[in-house]
């Protein structure tokens, strides 16, 4: 949601009115319990966005799925 805020702009605002209605809550605080209003996306569908919206190149994109390829063999041991 905070890299694209255009796109997720009515969520946002109405998480900031939350946080600003409730004195020393946190963002974490307000994300945990916004439920199921919340989705992510794959590394794969990040990189396919990103290219879209950055309009990155064909080089830079394979390089981005080469590093989530090295970042999937990290975590996986």
């Amino acid at each position: 949601m905070l890299i694209y805020p255009k796109r997720f702009k009515s969520k946002l605002e109405k998480i900031k009115r939350n946080i600003k209605d409730e004195k020393g809550l946190m963002l974490q605080d307000v994300l945990v319990n916004y439920d199921n209003n919340i989705s992510t996306i794959s590394y794969n569908e990040c990189v396919n966005s990103f290219k879209k919206y950055y309009e990155i190149s064909d080089i830079e994109e394979m390089n981005l799925r080469k590093l989530g390829n090295i970042r999937n063999k990290l975590t996986r041991h």
